[in-house]
């Protein structure tokens, strides 16, 4: 899931880090609360108030039989450090669905 709400978060914000309209608004929201909800709202005995997550790119080489040549470098992203609330801890309720009945044998027959 954080891998996606990050691919979201890039997608959503210019190269400064700046979100790009509502989207990226949302994005943040979306990325702090996982990131919140990972860490919990208290660590090592202490409070929870800011977050700042880091991001590596490490491209993989393309298989020996393909003609690609993706020679991207290694790129590391760091964001400035967010403020985290109550809010962002609280997880949103549960939905499951019903478990269905398992379906019923007949008992096997006495011959």
């Amino acid at each position: 899931m954080l891998r996606q709400a990050w691919e979201f978060y890039t997608r959503t914000h210019d190269d400064k880090g700046r979100p790009i309209g509502l989207q990226g608004q949302l994005a943040e929201v979306y990325v702090r609360r996982i990131a919140a909800g990972r860490l919990g709202s208290g660590l090592l005995g202490g409070q929870v108030v800011k977050a700042q997550l880091r991001s590596t790119y490490h491209p993989i080489a393309p298989p020996k039989w393909s003609d690609e040549n993706d020679e991207s470098p290694v790129t590391y992203q760091t964001l400035t450090w967010w403020p985290v609330s109550e809010e962002d801890f609280r997880r949103p309720p549960t939905r499951t669905a019903p478990t269905p009945a398992a379906p019923r044998c007949p008992p096997p027959s006495r011959a």
